[in-house]
């Protein structure tokens, strides 16, 4: 079961369908807190992306706090670099896999980005998703989760 970086990208496509929405934000928060490997940082956020998904709707924080964890990280070549560099870091720890949530059209930024795509080792530990794609892996690994609690 990967752990989750996700950005904010990811959350404002998310928050287009705010059913869609609620219904995700509630699995991430499963996932989250019933980590046996991280417990409330299974998912997690950069700070900075953080707060340019709740920058609009301060309602939202609760929601997002609940389901990821805000993780301070900096680099000055930029969010995508920064994610990239805060998975790395993650990737290193078990369950040593990490799945990037990101919209459609932040994907290829990602995977062109100098410090992922030419890597074998960083994507073998490291894959991007977005859209139904996600949204199918975190239905996976909360069924998963979910099958493994009834036991």
């Amino acid at each position: 079961m990967p752990r989750f970086v996700i950005d904010e990208h990811f959350i404002h496509s998310l928050m287009q369908d705010k059913s869609l929405a609620k219904k995700y934000l509630d699995k991430l928060k499963d996932i989250h807190t019933t980590s046996t490997l991280h417990p409330w940082s299974h998912n997690t956020i950069l700070d900075s992306s953080f707060k340019n998904a709740i920058n609009n709707n301060k309602d939202l924080a609760s929601a997002l706090l609940g389901a990821m964890h805000p993780v301070p990280f900096f680099d000055s070549e930029g969010l995508h670099t920064s994610v990239i560099k805060h998975s790395i870091n993650v990737a290193d720890k078990e369950p040593y896999s990490v799945c990037i949530l990101t919209s459609s059209e932040h994907c290829e930024n990602y995977a062109k980005n100098k410090h992922y795509a030419d890597y074998v080792e960083i994507k073998s530990a490291i894959s991007i998703e977005h859209g139904r794609s996600a949204l199918e892996l975190i239905d996976r690994i909360h069924d998963k989760l979910t099958q493994c609690s009834k036991f």
